[in-house]
């Protein structure tokens, strides 16, 4: 007796939630088939007066119950030499077969509207300073080490924080850091020698266009990004997160190229 009263509940239960089938079918296959076919001519645009964005309007070529006496099954079966609907070709058979069925089934159109979820901006999301307007600021003058007006901003933070901006990197350490920030790989000797060696204003501008111009610009960082991907997706994640490889996941996230 206690197993027979649940099943009661079920099927007393499960038909209260299931959707209207004839909605359904509008909604999944006859409403996508007017959006693609349609909507571009007959809705707005009320080509030749005719609009199909509400049962109301489309009853003007639709008969509910009727498909030979609508004039969209003409138009779309092609039957009629003045009357070829869309212009452009002829639907598929199945699509036609949509449309008629539909038609013949009573022109089901859902008309239960919906409603947009209220949301309110607060003031506080409002000053946010992306949605500020663009506007020219002024750099601070540090009248220290600086060469650009980012540089004024950061030392102005810094001193702001009492804090010490670091040491500038040497030449060996500023290739390395460009070479393995646009490719991941390291320069060559030959490369590092020859920055060194260049004390022209632009050499380092010339070594990072040389290299946002590479093909190898960005080419390891995807290939690590896949196989990152490939080991999460084998992760045995009710095992703590360890890989089938026995390496956690977490090692994963934490990885970093040593420079």
């Amino acid at each position: 007796m206690r197993l027979g009263a649940p099943a009661v509940v079920l099927i007393t239960v499960i038909p209260a939630f299931c959707s209207d089938p004839a909605s359904d079918y509008f909604e999944m296959r006859v409403r996508p088939l007017l959006a693609k076919h349609c909507y571009a001519c007959h809705t707005d645009a009320k080509k030749g007066g005719l609009q199909l964005d509400t049962r109301e309007h489309a009853l003007a070529v639709i008969v509910p119950g009727d498909p030979g006496k609508s004039r969209m099954v003409a138009a779309i079966s092609y039957t009629d030499a003045k009357l070829k609907m869309p212009p452009s070709g002829k639907l598929a058979d199945a699509d036609i077969e949509t449309l008629t069925t539909w038609i013949k089934d009573g022109a089901v159109w859902p008309t239960t509207p919906t409603k947009a979820p209220q949301y309110t901006i607060t003031r506080e999301q409002r000053a946010f300073w992306a949605f500020q307007p663009v506007k020219r600021t002024e750099a601070p003058r540090t009248g220290k080490w600086a060469r650009t007006d980012i540089d004024h901003f950061i030392l102005a933070k810094l001193d702001a924080k009492h804090l010490k901006r670091a040491a500038p990197a040497d030449r060996r350490t500023l290739i390395r850091r460009a070479y393995f920030d646009l490719t991941g790989l390291p320069p060559t000797f030959a490369e590092v020698q020859a920055f060194a060696a260049d004390r022209s204003p632009d050499a380092f501008a010339r070594v990072v266009d040389r290299l946002l111009a590479s093909p190898r610009y960005g080419e390891v960082g995807t290939a690590l990004a896949r196989y990152r991907a490939v080991l999460g997706r084998q992760a045995q994640s009710d095992r703590g997160g360890a890989l089938s490889g026995g390496v956690p996941v977490s090692r994963l996230g934490g990885a970093r190229v040593q420079r």
